[in-house]
């Protein structure tokens, strides 16, 4: 028996069949598979997660992409929206706080996020599976919830100095002894 004619009866769209020489080839044409998710970064204080730090500034960078510089809003967040994911893997989000909000000690070090990707539930797409940070100080935690990672960053207020120095005028009703006061009592 020899091949003489080929056709498709049942295909979705971009799939085409030939015969050559007595040989069939099926061709499919493959939709590529993308997703996305979002990322919010989210800016609080250490002693009150109910208490939001607007006008922190960020440098954020997303596997590859470009670098960033952000503040974070009245809210004290930062939205990024649909970044894309094109395969299934890992993506690197680099946090670095620049400026910290008035009144506050800026976070030293940057802070790393594995975002994983994989398929959605139908197959048709891929989504950020889970997170996890890899690199930080204390007060940063991740969680993904409904297609947004999300990033909390606390920080600490600053200890303000309240020593007095070179304005102490009078000790006890007289001018102080500059030789000797490391050894006075100014409790009085």
């Amino acid at each position: 028996y020899e091949a003489k004619t080929s056709r498709i009866t049942t295909a979705e769209d971009g799939a085409k069949v030939e015969l050559t020489n007595g040989t069939v080839k099926v061709t499919v044409a493959d939709e590529k598979k993308e997703g996305k998710y979002n990322l919010q970064l989210l800016k609080v204080d250490s002693q009150n997660e109910g208490t939001k730090l607007a006008g922190a500034k960020f440098k954020v960078k997303v596997g590859n992409g470009t670098e960033q510089e952000l503040t974070t809003n009245e809210a004290g967040e930062i939205n990024l929206s649909d970044i894309k994911i094109e395969e299934v893997g890992t993506q690197t989000v680099k946090i670095e706080e620049t400026e910290a909000p008035e009144g506050y000690n800026k976070k030293i070090g940057a802070i790393e996020v594995e975002v994983t990707t994989g398929l959605n539930a139908e197959g048709t797409g891929y989504e950020a599976k889970t997170s996890r940070i890899t690199t930080a100080e204390d007060g940063a935690k991740v969680e993904i919830t409904n297609g947004t990672v999300k990033v909390t960053v606390a920080n600490e207020k600053k200890n303000f100095d309240l020593a007095l120095r070179k304005s102490i005028t009078k000790i006890n009703g007289q001018a102080p002894n500059t030789n000797r006061l490391a050894n006075v009592d100014a409790s009085n």
